[in-house]
């Protein structure tokens, strides 16, 4: 790949928080420690080192849990696939449709830094408790509706840690459309495709089949 880099003005890498060492609910930023030993550093290191090329921008998005059309605490229930719907580990999420304008953001940014790592995440870390608890109020959905008692791997691995989204409002977008899961989810649960189409969220779930 590093051949193409001439040619190429700006790269991105979509990472993960799940990089940042576990904090047991503290907060992170980009600064923080990381595991150098996962894939995803050593993929983020290697996309980094393209910064380094000639008139060369790369940036890494380390994204919170993704949420969106489809993937969301309200389809989760309605498909009886809540899991562990108790666990008050605090995490962060995104919705998709920020996610998308912070990289957009990013592709047309003043900022000329190399090399340049960005936290995208909401205002607000919350539990899966708290974020399911609220999905179930808001789409009137009982208790004999979904399954909670099965654990599945990722319930039980599952780290706590909030995570600084100080960079992104600062040199990206200084508006979240979806500050938090509430208005995420009040948007969702109002049919909100955003920033999708039909046909492609139709193809999503063709896939997933």
């Amino acid at each position: 790949m590093f051949h193409l880099a001439k040619k190429t003005k700006w790269v991105g890498y979509i990472s993960s928080t799940s990089v940042y060492s576990e904090t047991e609910g503290g907060w992170v930023d980009e600064g923080s420690p990381t595991d150098k030993n996962l894939h995803r550093c050593i993929a983020e290191n290697l996309w980094l080192e393209l910064g380094g090329l000639e008139e060369m921008r790369s940036r890494v998005f380390r994204c919170a849990g993704i949420y969106g059309p489809n993937r969301n605490a309200l389809a989760t229930l309605r498909a009886r696939k809540a899991g562990n719907t108790t666990d008050s580990k605090l995490v962060s999420r995104i919705h998709v449709g920020d996610l998308c304008r912070g990289i957009h953001a990013s592709m047309t940014s003043p900022i000329t830094d190399r090399m340049r790592v960005y936290n995208m995440s909401d205002d607000l870390p919350a539990s899966r408790m708290d974020v399911f608890s609220y999905a179930k109020r808001l789409g009137s959905i009982s208790e004999g509706a979904t399954d909670l008692v099965k654990l599945t791997r990722r319930d039980k691995s599952r780290s706590s840690k909030r995570v600084n989204n100080a960079r992104l409002r600062n040199e990206l977008i200084t508006d979240l459309v979806y500050p938090s899961y509430v208005e995420g989810l009040k948007d969702l649960e109002n049919q909100s495709i955003w920033p999708f189409t039909e046909s492609i969220l139709q193809l999503s779930a063709n896939r997933n089949k």
